[in-house]
């Protein structure tokens, strides 16, 4: 019943600007499992840039890389929405 309404979005949001405000990071490196379109939208939705398709940086619980889609977002980009993300 939470899906949809923009809760990850807006505490991703919050948790971004604080790391930004409060750490010496100048960019913030996202990825997804390939086809997970919800987490992609989220992503989207807060400026990233979409940078392709990878095996992700972070194992899953067995250890093994799955491709994956990655984007950044750096400290000074704007928030606006960015082309070139996969339909």
């Amino acid at each position: 019943p939470y899906r949809r309404r923009g809760i990850m979005s807006e505490a991703a949001a919050a948790v971004i600007d604080a790391a930004f405000e409060r750490t010496p990071l100048d960019r913030i490196l996202w990825e997804c499992v390939l086809g997970n379109k919800a987490s992609l939208g989220v992503a989207r939705k807060l400026g990233f840039r979409f940078t392709g398709q990878a095996l992700g940086m972070v194992p899953t619980r067995i250890g093994a890389t799955v491709p994956s889609w990655t984007a950044e977002l750096r400290q000074d980009d704007s928030r606006e929405l960015k082309p070139g993300w996969p339909i």
